[in-house]
């Protein structure tokens, strides 16, 4: 079986943020943004064998980038 890996140290970020933009000007869900970001695979190298425990740390920081971008369009 083929390991995970994030193709370079600054992809994980990359990745929440395409996540989070996504989520925030598409409309998506958490979920729909996500499976389309790893669709795209120009972050990671064999995403599908993500453990459990990495899918949710970053789907909490796509949450949290999101939410931090909703209060900030909120004051404009």
């Amino acid at each position: 079986m083929k390991r995970f890996r994030w193709l370079r140290k600054d992809s994980r970020s990359a990745f929440v943020s395409s996540a989070a933009t996504k989520m925030f000007l598409q409309e998506m869900t958490l979920e729909g943004a996500v499976a389309r970001t790893f669709e795209q695979g120009r972050h990671t190298v064999n995403g599908e064998a993500m453990s459990q425990r990495e899918l949710r740390a970053v789907k909490r920081e796509v949450e949290g980038l999101y939410r931090q971008a909703r209060r900030k369009a909120r004051k404009r």
